[in-house]
């Protein structure tokens, strides 16, 4: 899904994220980080096929609401939390990017159907998207 044409999910609150490789899933709570952007700075920034991004806000079952985003050249959290990707377009991307990389269908497919089911159930714990604001900073520090 290419995201640079959905305004309304930048004003959602990132709650963490997940990430599917050719080869393995690593989630946000694995990475290295204090906020939501530093983990992501932390992941691997190469073969990303799926990524899974956990809002704050729950939906009628209890669960975080998510965005599902695959099949692009380009994914990327800003500083501020915002997740934007794009399916050949770099500059249509913000903040720090991660790299997707071609993967056969079926594979692809399998991938995707177990984003599909996940909704950070056991492992899914809120983090700042940047650290507070100190001595007068008025964004606070990515």
């Amino acid at each position: 899904m290419d995201t640079s044409q959905t305004p309304q999910l930048k004003s959602q609150k990132i709650a963490g994220f997940k990430i599917w490789y050719s080869d393995q899933a690593i989630q946000s709570t694995d990475l290295e980080g204090k906020t939501v952007y530093k983990q992501w700075q932390s992941a691997p920034a190469d073969d990303v096929q799926v990524v899974m991004v956990y809002f704050e806000r729950l939906d009628g079952q209890g669960r975080h609401t998510r965005l599902y985003s695959s099949g692009c050249d380009y994914y990327g959290i800003d500083r501020f939390g915002r997740f934007t990707s794009h399916f050949d377009d770099v500059k249509e991307v913000s903040g720090h990017i991660l790299y997707g990389k071609f993967m056969n269908y079926e594979a692809l497919i399998t991938l995707e159907q177990g984003a599909f089911d996940d909704y950070g159930d056991g492992w899914l714990v809120t983090v700042p998207v940047v650290e507070p604001p100190v001595d007068g900073d008025l964004i606070g520090k990515p």
